[in-house]
């Protein structure tokens, strides 16, 4: 599914909308609409937040948790982002702060991104609160990560030996945006290793 914001889904501009639990809310509304009770959950990035929402929302709809390149910690954006008006000032602006240079990527890969609602994107980025305290009660979950942006790789470590159970696996050498696009074989065995065992 395409989280709101992003490819097919509603884009609204007002920052309210993306409240975690209006994400969780998405995703419990796509599962009653296909009859699944419960699920195994997979997401990266932001998609792993809204993993840590599920868990902490909507505990009952979650077999296991795979999370990716996030931890659970309170995230405060810092100021001067561009809101969006501007695609092309966005997306060098966010692509900096994330580690991607914009002006670097492929034609194609440019056209793609300037495709996007940026307004949207930018109404997005909000200050997230800790949801540290939910991670006793995760029986399993895989946090796949990358080591680029050290800090948050060491939160990601930290918040694994807060979860029982949990198996923490790194990437040497990619970068969030590299884990994303490019690590899928590296990963792939330790998650396929993990699901079969795994119930929360």
């Amino acid at each position: 599914m395409d989280a709101r914001g992003h490819g097919a889904s509603d884009k609204p501009h007002n920052q309210a909308a993306y409240e975690l639990g209006n994400y969780v809310g998405d995703i419990v509304a796509v599962l009653d609409a296909l009859g699944i009770e419960r699920t195994h959950y997979w997401g990266y990035s932001m998609g792993g937040w809204i993993g840590f929402g599920m868990a902490n929302h909507a505990p009952e709809r979650v077999r296991s948790l795979i999370i990716g390149g996030m931890h659970p910690y309170e995230r405060k954006v810092k100021p001067g982002l561009p809101n969006g008006d501007d695609p092309r000032a966005f997306l060098a602006a966010y692509g900096w702060r994330v580690g991607v240079d914009f002006d670097a990527l492929p034609d194609a890969s440019k056209r793609r991104l300037l495709a996007n609602d940026t307004r949207a994107l930018a109404a997005s980025i909000l200050d997230r609160p800790s949801l540290e305290a939910l991670l006793p009660k995760i029986k399993n979950a895989v946090p796949s990560l990358r080591r680029r942006r050290r800090r948050i790789l060491r939160s990601s470590a930290q918040s694994s030996h807060t979860v029982p159970g949990c198996n923490f696996v790194s990437l040497p050498g990619c970068t969030h945006h590299q884990a994303f696009h490019g690590a899928a074989m590296k990963i792939l065995p330790h998650a396929l290793n993990f699901l079969p065992h795994s119930v929360l």
